[in-house]
């Protein structure tokens, strides 16, 4: 889980403000979840994987190392997070947890039925996602989960 860390808000503004473009194993959305958080709580789970896999299938591989279960990617992501943080209602995440959505967008762009549910970091009434041109903020409105960090 982790805890964060004293004038933690700092450090998290910084890293969200980062320059970040979608790259997988190393900026796609679960590498840049536990980036950030890694930075402004002591939880350095991403730290040990961080540029271990380049496409969806090695990642899937790795998810499977860290002990997920699931029958499809999306289903492996959200236990990842099940098992490091506790699941909120999204109406109570705040800024620095972890949220996420069913991206159809994701989905079609990975290529891969059920692979499109994403993470990203809540921020003042969004949650900031990564993409391939960098972020995307999303209104908590269209949220679906959100873990507390």
């Amino acid at each position: 889980m982790g805890q964060r860390i004293n004038n933690w808000q700092i450090v998290f503004q910084k890293e969200i403000e980062k320059p970040r473009n979608f790259n997988r194993g190393k900026t796609d959305c679960v590498m840049f979840v536990l980036d950030v958080i890694g930075k402004y709580t002591n939880n350095k789970l991403g730290q040990e994987y961080f540029g271990k896999y380049s496409n969806l299938s090695q990642g899937l591989k790795l998810l499977k190392n860290w002990g997920t279960k699931g029958k499809t990617l999306n289903e492996h992501i959200i236990n990842l997070f099940d098992k490091q943080f506790d699941r909120v209602h999204i109406n109570l995440a705040k800024r620095g947890d972890i949220v996420g959505l069913n991206s159809p967008m994701a989905c079609s762009s990975n290529g891969m039925a059920d692979s499109g549910f994403t993470v990203g970091i809540m921020c003042e009434g969004f949650g900031r996602f990564v993409n391939y041109k960098g972020y995307e903020d999303i209104p908590r409105e269209q949220l679906q989960m959100a873990w507390s960090v």
